[in-house]
């Protein structure tokens, strides 16, 4: 019972937010279901009743047929109106709901401290609630209109059958309530069954990606590689088979039981061989009566089944919302509620003292860093793989905040500087950076609306301008044909020119060259000293040899910060720094 009164809670709350959205969608919807309940109600079961009535009663043609036609009027008003409303509002109303609710969960996800992402219980919750979210809310609202319905109906049948007689609506209750009490436990196994097939089905996407998804396609024709990953695939079908088979036995054993009991011994048996002795031995019931409470049943039983998909729906529904209600309260970007807003100054210095930083609080990745950097420096960040340089960068772009020590900008504590102003400053070209299906302008601009002048004045100093001349060129064909597909040096330019174009105070290069060729690296940094001479520039580099002009070089091993100095203070130390660059030179 806790369970199931937690269900209404959860499906209160995306119906409060439906009201809150489109209000005469839920109402008008609502009442109208209420009608389509009474209404069938009244075709099936005491619309013939009646017309018997008035024979045995022999009452006159001209009466049956004004009762008739009334009818008929009213219920033809009801089926337009409930056809109307469904073809030309609902579509309308259910795309608002869900732009509302993607809205919801993409302003959250905006916001979701990037520590998340590092979790896979979390990555996977965000994974499935971005995947649902797209068709729940409606899920929600028809299936509790759809329930509104049914209690419509069933209060409608058995008031009604109350007014003839009281053991057969009794009986109706016993069927309705073992057929709830067995649905709790159906709809527990169906929930927990969906839920395994969820988590099967994200390695089965993963897969898919392989076997399908471009990037992988020429590793996969010069490798065994996909021979591995069918494999893998063949055996994730196989052990869905055996989930299937499992889960499927026990839903269908409970399954066949519940029909056994509430449908045929309670509604196909007890109610005709009670209502037979009545009409027929007792004598004591009129035919229209017994036609009555006889289509009632039948109606009831018809629902019976039908109910209990609701009832799953309804508890699958609360479960979902209620993980969308965790993903609401996933932490955010550490961010006090600044009264004041910052009074941004010219950079001076970034600062960190003794800062330590963990992914969980049994591992330490960073210890114990400490750096100044000043303005205008250039200063490269180096190390073996693993060493900590990205998460070190990524502390610095306050993407993560430290556990422990302090950082400071201007000699001010980071954490008095709202997150949004501080990141302002910075402007990053990471490894692996992202370009969109859109335009060179907005890819470079990062905006909808960007400075033509400023965008051709950055792709002619990263040597791009004639080789995209159409500022309003797509890049990318994922959404089309037309789309123009640039080469890896060329991709990375593009990002230079964005780094230009956004003209921030301090720059972070991470692997700034990776993709581009050995010839060119050397006219890249050019580039970068030449037109960013005057920004304060961070690089995360592999290649010693491209950070040897750094003003300031800081080498980090297992976390930490172990030397630090110009090139030739470094090399005459001997130690890894000096090891490291003389095994590049060496190969």
């Amino acid at each position: 019972m806790k369970e199931f009164w937690k269900s209404v809670r959860n499906n209160g709350y995306f119906l409060h937010l439906t009201l809150r959205t489109t209000p005469q969608y839920l109402l008008t919807a609502g009442v109208l279901r209420v009608v389509g309940g009474v209404r069938s109600v009244f075709l099936s079961v005491y619309f013939l009743s009646y017309i018997v009535s008035c024979v045995e009663q022999k009452r006159s043609i001209r009466e049956i047929l004004c009762f008739t036609a009334g009818s008929f009027l009213i219920v033809a008003v009801s089926f337009w109106a409930e056809a109307v409303f469904n073809c030309k509002k609902v579509p309308v109303y259910q795309e608002k709901l869900t732009g509302v609710l993607q809205h919801k969960v993409f302003e959250k996800t905006r916001s979701l401290d990037i520590r998340v992402y590092d979790s896979e219980e979390f990555y996977t919750m965000i994974t499935l609630v971005n995947e649902e979210c797209k068709d729940r809310m409606v899920s929600v609202l028809e299936n509790t209109l759809r329930l509104l319905e049914y209690a419509a109906v069933f209060v409608s049948i058995i008031g009604y059958s109350l007014t003839i007689d009281v053991i057969a609506p009794v009986i109706g209750c016993l069927s309705l309530a073992v057929n709830y009490a067995i649905n709790q436990k159906l709809v527990q196994l169906q929930v927990a069954y969906d839920w395994k097939l969820k988590e099967k089905g994200k390695e089965e996407n993963a897969y898919e990606r392989i076997l399908f998804l471009p990037e992988y396609a020429r590793e996969g024709r010069l490798t065994g590689i996909r021979d591995v990953v069918m494999r893998r695939y063949h055996t994730l079908m196989k052990s869905r088979e055996l989930l299937i088979r499992q889960s499927g036995g026990e839903i269908g054993r409970l399954s066949a039981w519940k029909r056994i009991f509430c449908e045929a011994v309670c509604m196909d048996f007890l109610v005709p061989f009670y209502l037979t002795i009545r009409i027929l031995v007792l004598k004591n019931i009129a035919a229209a009566d017994f036609l009555a409470i006889i289509n009632g049943s039948a109606s009831l039983q018809m629902r019976l089944g039908d109910l209990s998909d609701e009832i799953a729906v309804f508890r699958q529904n609360g479960l979902f919302i209620e993980r969308f209600r965790r993903f609401e309260q996933l932490p955010q970007e550490t961010e006090k509620n600044l009264e004041k807003k910052w009074n941004k100054i010219p950079f001076r210095e970034l600062e960190m003292k003794q800062v330590c930083f963990g992914y969980s609080p049994e591992k330490q990745v960073l210890q114990n860093i400490d750096l100044c950097i000043h303005k205008g420096e250039k200063v490269a960040v180096v190390g073996r793989n693993g060493s900590g340089k990205t998460t070190l960068i990524k502390l610095l772009l306050r993407l993560y905040e430290p556990d422990a020590g302090e950082m400071k900008y201007n000699g001010r504590t980071v954490q008095e500087i709202a997150v949004d102003e501080y990141r302002n400053c910075f402007s990053a070209m990471f490894q692996d950076f992202s370009i969109y299906e859109a335009s060179v302008a907005e890819n470079v601009a990062m905006s909808r609306q960007p400075d033509k002048k400023r965008v051709r004045d950055a792709l002619e100093k990263v040597e791009l301008l004639q080789e995209l001349p159409d500022l309003y060129q797509k890049i990318g064909q994922e959404f089309g044909e037309n789309g123009k597909l640039l080469s890896g040096g060329q991709l990375q330019r593009l990002v230079l020119a964005r780094t230009i174009y956004a003209d921030r105070e301090i720059l972070v290069m991470d692997e700034p060259t990776s993709a581009i060729d050995v010839l060119f690296e050397k006219r890249f940094y050019e580039l970068v000293h030449k037109y960013l001479k005057d920004k304060t520039i961070i690089f995360v580099s592999h290649r010693l040899t491209s950070v040897v002009p750094c003003d300031q070089i800081f080498y980090m091993e297992d976390g930490r910060i172990t030397e630090n100095g110009k090139h030739n203070e470094l090399m005459k130390l001997n130690g890894g720094y000096a090891k490291l660059f003389l095994a590049q030179n060496a190969i």
